[in-house]
């Protein structure tokens, strides 16, 4: 399956990335050991996906370039 983007981890971001170089990430956590991690709040982290899966769908699908589409 085509894969646009990967959101999360900054771990599950990078591995992503080896797997398909051109994929577009949104590292929204970032882990210190097994009990530990870092996070955005919410709105923030929500409002970094939104727009790295707007940019990622605009460069997989042309339509969308062209403000054909919007997205929600």
């Amino acid at each position: 399956m085509p894969t646009a983007c990967v959101a999360g981890c900054v771990e599950a971001c990078d591995e992503a990335r080896e797997l398909v170089p051109r994929v577009a990430v949104a590292p929204v956590k970032w882990c210190y050991g097994f009990r530990a991690a870092r996070m955005l709040a919410p709105k923030t982290a929500q409002e970094i996906i939104r727009r790295t899966v707007a940019a990622a769908l605009k460069e997989a699908l042309p339509a969308l370039a062209d403000g054909e589409q919007e997205i929600k």
